[in-house]
């Protein structure tokens, strides 16, 4: 991203691009997909005997 805020003539490290999205984007997509598992699985759960709560706050 620094690559677009300094529109520097040099080609960008795509590897250190990967690793940053990996390391950032990809935990909270694949929480995010968890979660709506779960909440599409809730009555399933209930019907087992489970209770299931799910609290989202902002970090």
């Amino acid at each position: 991203m620094s690559h677009l805020l300094t529109q520097s003539s040099a080609i960008p490290d795509w590897g250190e691009a990967a690793k940053n999205a990996l390391e950032s984007f990809f935990p909270q997509l694949v929480v995010s997909l968890l979660l709506l598992s779960i909440e599409r699985l809730i009555h399933l759960a209930r019907s087992y005997g489970f209770d299931i709560n799910i609290s989202r706050c902002k970090i």
